[in-house]
């Protein structure tokens, strides 16, 4: 018999997004999914058990719909989540409001639950399968707006961090396979997501328990070549972050330039007792890293106080790191002593005093988020833009720098309606209660940078060859600094596009190809005037006609082909040698920078094939 199911999610977005599955299960079972509790047959809260405070919230959401019932407006409860994953019996001995509880590793069993609760015989379900085992897939109902949505890449922790219980009520870390992760993220693209957020309890992890090795960085260049405007990820632990990793944010436009790692604190004692495997040292090592290698970067962290082994000289140097690595964005929390951790056995300070503290990391945190608002005042931002505000009369959004739910908003006016789910660019101006205020910018209508300098580098190609054939005295130096200056272009227009998220389609096409078009200008001259035999020439070719198919064969499946570390030495040693042979150099170093072209590009493109062998037996 299909009845009315209503849904409260509370706590993470990992619990969001058990919240749509269940959802989903209930809709495909025949029953109807409907917003507000009130005249549902079963209302299903689903909680979170992190805290104590979380569960706290969590009972006054269960006891609200208890009085519901009592009004008769809701026929059942049924209490799922990490609450009842943690407190199973309590919840069924001190709340006799619920009809029924699932932990976590039953969510799967929400239609049967139903089913049982609003049975005849008046049984009250408890389904508690194992955590560690349960199923991750299944499909889901948005509950988030249409602009965006979640992508949880793995469940469970293996961290176990002295004062945290995830492990004990979520199981082992089980990264999800790659080929489901990338369907689930196709049907989110082909359903109009525009900001895709990847997350797990710890999403640098991904992949080791399946092979061993570290697969994020992999599966966010395949997420990149789908129809997202952004990938925002959520969360990475310090001690995992590879240079693969870095590599890839700092490369991929589409991977927002905003990274949430949770280091808690920073003194080296509190962290080794809380089972961090970070010290201080390393921490900043990390942050001064990132920051120099992803340009325009905003971090977000999370930081504990009170924590045991905390002292007044141990909060003073967590403020100290703080003013020194100017964290952007920081969620400060006093600690909860929770029951079944380590942690709660330790000596600590009271909850008052950990609220002290917190409250003093917070007025440091709010000096460095004033300054970062002042210093991007007069730039102009990328904004999805996802409402307006009648009280206030302006539209609001977020920019790269601010996830959802979590960070505040940028209000912007604009002389026209702007629709929620678009992205415009807003000119800041001011901050109002610690949030950016700005205004529309002007459209660009006019063919950016990056593609200005592509264009260039095409434009040089036949002058430099006109040089060339022409032959006035001085025109080899002349047209070596056309092509240095070229070669420059190249460098600079992915650079800024990649910094200011300036990619286009006609940079992705154009790029690519007047590189090749000017190298092999160069060596077609050579050929001309006998520095370097058509055959050396056609390998070249032949080299690059093929590792394009290569690529385009790759795509029509959904996965992309990075460059390589040969392919990169490969460019850069044939650059070198170009210049060279417009030099005047002794015969024998001519040739050998010939062979050093060859080679190196015979090398790297019988790498491609044999490391994406799997493509070509596929197609």
């Amino acid at each position: 018999m299909p009845y009315n199911i209503s849904f409260i999610s509370l706590g993470c977005a990992k619990n969001q997004v058990n919240c749509e599955q269940m959802m989903a299960s209930v809709q495909a079972a025949g029953h109807t999914v409907q917003a507000q509790p009130e005249g549902a047959d079963v209302v299903v809260v689903n909680t979170c058990g992190f805290l104590q405070s979380a569960c706290e919230e969590a009972i006054d959401n269960i006891l609200e719909m208890a009085e519901l019932k009592r009004a008769g407006q809701v026929q059942k409860i049924l209490v799922t989540g990490c609450m009842t994953q943690r407190y199973k019996q309590d919840v069924l001995n001190e709340l006799p409001e619920v009809d029924g509880i699932l932990g976590t590793g039953s969510y799967g069993d929400i239609c049967a639950a139903i089913d049982e609760v609003m049975g005849a015989s008046g049984l009250r379900p408890c389904h508690l399968g194992s955590i560690h085992t349960a199923p991750q897939d299944g499909g889901r109902i948005l509950s988030t707006p249409p602009w965006y949505a979640y992508l949880r890449i793995a469940e469970g922790c293996d961290n176990h961090c002295a004062y945290c219980v995830i492990p004990s009520l979520r199981g082992k870390y089980r990264s999800r396979p790659m080929e489901g992760l990338l369907e689930e993220a196709r049907e989110l693209a082909d359903a109009g997501v525009k900001e895709l957020l990847v997350i797990a309890q710890d999403i640098t992890r991904y992949g080791t328990d399946l092979n061993g090795e570290h697969q994020l960085a992999s599966l966010l260049r395949e997420l990149c070549r789908l129809d997202f405007h952004w990938v925002r990820l959520h969360y990475l632990y310090p001690d995992e972050i590879t240079e693969e990793l870095i590599d890839t944010i700092a490369e991929e436009p589409k991977i927002v330039k905003y990274l949430d790692i949770p280091i808690q604190h920073c003194n080296d004692g509190i962290l080794k007792a809380m089972n961090r495997r970070d010290t201080k040292a390393e921490l900043l090592d990390l942050l001064t890293k990132l920051r120099a290698r992803i340009p325009g970067l905003v971090l977000r962290t999370s930081l504990i106080t009170g924590l045991p082994g905390e002292g007044e000289a141990e909060l003073e140097e967590l403020c100290v790191f703080l003013r020194e690595t100017k964290i952007e964005r920081a969620g400060v929390f006093p600690f909860s002593p929770e029951e079944g951790t380590r942690a709660a056995q330790m000596d600590h300070v009271d909850m008052e005093e950990a609220r002290r503290r917190a409250e003093l990391v917070v007025d440091v945190q709010s000096d460095i988020i004033d300054a970062y608002n002042e210093s991007v005042l007069g730039t102009e931002r990328e904004v999805l833009c996802e409402g307006f505000d009648s009280q206030a009369q302006m539209h609001f959004g977020r920019s790269y720098a601010e996830s959802p739910d979590i960070d505040g908003r940028i209000w912007f006016d604009a002389d026209r309606e702007v629709e929620p789910g678009t992205f415009v660019t807003v000119r800041l101006t001011g901050v109002m209660d610690g949030e950016l205020t700005g205004e529309l910018a002007e459209e660009e209508t006019s063919m950016n940078l990056p593609n200005k300098l592509t264009l260039l580098r095409i434009i040089l190609i036949p002058v430099f060859m006109v040089v060339l054939y022409w032959g006035f005295p001085g025109a080899t130096w002349v047209a070596l600094a056309i092509f240095i200056i070229a070669s420059l272009t190249d460098m600079l227009d992915g650079k800024i596009a990649r910094k200011y998220n300036l990619v286009t389609d006609f940079g992705k096409f154009a790029d690519p190809l007047a590189d090749k078009m000017l190298v092999t200008a160069a060596m077609l001259w050579f050929v001309e005037i006998g520095q370097m035999p058509a055959w050396m020439l056609l390998i070249v070719i032949c080299r690059e006609f093929a590792v394009s198919g290569l690529r385009m064969i790759a795509s029509d499946k959904g996965r992309v082909i990075a460059a390589g570390w040969s392919g990169k030495v490969k460019t850069a040693a044939t650059m070198v040698c170009v210049v060279l042979m417009f030099l005047p150099i002794p015969p024998m170093v001519n040739t050998l920078c010939v062979w050093v072209i060859t080679l190196t590009t015979l090398y790297s493109g019988v790498e491609y094939f044999v490391k994406n062998k799997d493509v070509i037996a596929s197609a």
